[in-house]
């Protein structure tokens, strides 16, 4: 079963260096990718919206996140896809994998 979870703005996703195991598909809202969140020399890389997915590595490889994600707007709906769902969820929608 996967599950949707809802962010409000400026609401942190996840963080650099945190291990988690899972990837996010924007269902509605936007997120920003940051490197070096917080500190002086933050950037943002990119802003995200709905239909695109981020965070794929974690799915793939036990290794730390390389950015930030933060919810830009309220009301943020993201799709939580873990290796344990990751084959039903795409099952279900295969022409989503293209997009990854």
């Amino acid at each position: 079963m996967n599950q949707v979870k809802t962010f409000n703005k400026n609401e942190v996703i996840f963080r650099e260096g945190v291990y988690e195991r899972c990837m996010y598909d924007i269902q509605s809202g936007r997120v920003n990718i940051y490197i070096n969140f917080g500190k002086e020399d933050e950037k943002l890389l990119t802003t995200l919206e709905a239909g695109q997915f981020f965070g794929e590595i974690g799915v793939a490889e036990v290794m730390p996140r390389t950015a930030t994600a933060i919810a830009a707007e309220d009301n943020t709906n993201l799709t939580e896809i873990t290796r344990e769902n990751f084959s039903a969820y795409f099952k279900n929608e295969p022409q989503k994998l293209l997009k990854i």
